[in-house]
């Protein structure tokens, strides 16, 4: 992959089923690694402690999508290498093949 891609992932759970929210961010986690180069969560005000292949950044009390997605675009805007920014629910619905589409 040629281009320099960030992805954001704003989370915050509403259902009564945390690891299985847990579960499925993991999920779109790892389905999103083969088409970016750099991967930023936005916890927005849940208890989400720890993640793996990607940066997390948390908010300590909710602000709603559009604040999480500012957020990660500020983080991703620090790093000179990143020439698109692309943002996936984190309920891995939207398939990470379509990024490329995009680009």
């Amino acid at each position: 992959m040629n281009s320099k891609i960030g992805i954001i992932i704003p989370f915050y759970y509403l259902s009564d089923n945390f690891e299985e929210d847990i579960r499925t961010l993991q999920e779109t986690i790892d389905s999103t690694k083969a088409y970016t180069n750099r991967i930023v969560v936005v916890d927005d005000g849940t208890s989400l402690e720890l993640i793996s292949d990607a940066q997390l950044i948390k908010h300590l009390r909710n602000k709603g999508k559009g604040a999480s997605i500012r957020t990660g675009i500020k983080s991703l805007l620090l790093d000179s290498e990143i020439q698109f920014i692309v943002e996936i629910d984190a309920d891995n619905d939207q398939d990470p093949k379509e990024i490329t589409k995009f680009i």
